[in-house]
């Protein structure tokens, strides 16, 4: 963990006492006055950990150095944080809320996700990144079709296969490969079709693959339908080479519980496809933008841990992560 970010922890903690980290809307406010426009990956991770209450355990606890093992087991379980996320906030909590200097170096084995099976045909999309098989595409043409669920690398990323036709497959990047903003200013109204990370992908990022890997990217037609919980208007539909998967296409793809049509929260899809929708960046679970908006002047995402966050972030958020889906010939 950043140093100076610890320090400025300690500093808010001398200053306001330990009870701020109770006070969820207390603590946003700290974290952003102290930080002033810093640390934001440090911050979204301390926040993830408060909303586990990994605080509370830690305080509470009289055996602190099993009661770390275990907060970092639940963070790579619960949230699906790397073991080195999962250790920093955890160490770094323990420093601010204990005075414990002790490093948690030996963590107890984590079950890894089990391989799909051949036979299984059901199995969550998102279980596919424990495959180790990789078709290479693109340059090096594969000679079969890809299956659905496998991965694949075409140009100089990693894809998961979620639909396979005929004569194209849709893949979806592996990993977040980016952060940008959903659009470079706050506007109180913007919309997948006018948005400026549509431009991006369909220009920069789409010139960024060899020729012979432009001819195999497919223009399609995606329809932007208006927000299903708050109305929010979708826009236009859109014709695209490169874009971001809808809410309804990331609970077509990773698995529907049936809550998208049955709303029971005000804020968020939480339900047993969690773990499937969780994409790593540089290592750590992140957040990532799906391209139906939120509410006014705001984007839909995918969190950290998971969660399809329907009213979503404001579009100027430049930490959103950038997860590309194209449709390719095969």
């Amino acid at each position: 963990m950043e140093n100076d970010f610890v320090i400025m922890l300690q500093k808010l903690v001398k200053e306001q006492g330990k009870e701020f980290f109770l006070d969820e809307k207390k603590c946003k406010s700290l974290l952003s006055d102290y930080a002033k426009g810093e640390y934001k990956k440090e911050i979204k991770l301390l926040q993830l950990a408060l909303g586990e209450k990994v605080h509370i355990e830690l305080i509470n606890t009289s055996d602190l150095k099993l009661c770390k093992l275990k907060q970092i087991r639940m963070l790579q379980e619960e949230i699906s944080l790397s073991e080195k996320a999962a250790i920093d906030i955890v160490d770094t909590l323990a420093l601010i809320l204990r005075g414990d200097t002790t490093s948690s170096n030996s963590v107890p084995a984590v079950e890894k996700i089990k391989p799909i099976s051949k036979e299984d045909n059901n199995t969550p999309v998102g279980n596919i990144v424990q495959q180790k098989e990789v078709t290479q595409r693109g340059d090096a043409v594969a000679t079969s079709k890809p299956k659905e669920k496998s991965i694949i690398t075409f140009g100089a990323y990693q894809w998961i296969v979620l639909e396979v036709q005929q004569d194209r497959a849709l893949i979806f990047s592996k990993d977040i490969i980016e952060q940008k903003k959903y659009h470079e200013n706050y506007v109180t109204h913007i919309t997948w079709a006018e948005c400026s990370l549509r431009a991006y992908l369909n220009n920069q990022f789409y010139n960024s693959f060899k020729a012979t890997d432009k001819d195999s990217i497919i223009q399609v037609t995606n329809t932007n339908i208006n927000n299903q919980w708050f109305g929010t208007n979708g826009g236009i539909n859109t014709s695209d080479k490169i874009f971001l998967l809808s809410i309804a296409e990331v609970v077509e793809y990773f698995g529907d519980s049936g809550l998208l049509k049955n709303k029971n929260h005000d804020k968020w899809i939480h339900d047993k496809y969690n773990s499937e929708r969780i994409a790593q960046y540089k290592g750590s679970a992140s957040s990532y933008w799906l391209r139906s908006m939120g509410t006014l002047s705001h984007a839909s995402e995918v969190i950290a841990n998971g969660r399809i966050y329907m009213s979503g972030v404001g579009v100027d958020y430049g930490s959103g992560g950038v997860r590309p889906a194209l449709w390719i010939k095969i």
